[in-house]
């Protein structure tokens, strides 16, 4: 029987201002406890500065200039498996919707075409 975990995390790669989350820490009780388990691009970016060595080892899945994407229209996200490409992939394709809800999204899982 597996024990459920007691406390949860969420990040995202979204930068969010307090009253984001007290919204994110209502709709996701009693998972999360408390706004300190809430993790937005601020708090990552000074995890990031204070753990250099994490940082450096896996500089391919920081990305620092969201408007390089929008210039070249692309992307290459590298990585050992498990280390949060899809997760990456995921906050990217979605950044567009967020901005305009109108704009229509269709993703398509590479594993899965079913």
């Amino acid at each position: 029987m597996q024990v459920p975990p007691k406390r949860y995390f969420l990040v995202t790669a979204c930068s969010l201002k307090s009253y984001n989350k007290d919204t994110v820490l209502q709709a996701m009780q009693p998972f999360i406890r408390a706004t300190a388990d809430i993790y937005g691009a601020n708090e990552l970016d000074a995890l990031l500065a204070q753990h250099p060595a994490i940082y450096r080892k896996n500089c391919g899945l920081w990305l620092h200039n969201i408007e390089q994407l929008a210039i070249h229209h692309c992307c290459l996200i590298v990585g050992s498996p498990g280390m949060g490409k899809s997760t990456t992939a995921g906050q990217i394709a979605l950044q567009p919707q967020i901005q305009t809800p109108s704009v229509e999204l269709i993703w398509v899982d590479g594993r899965n075409f079913d």
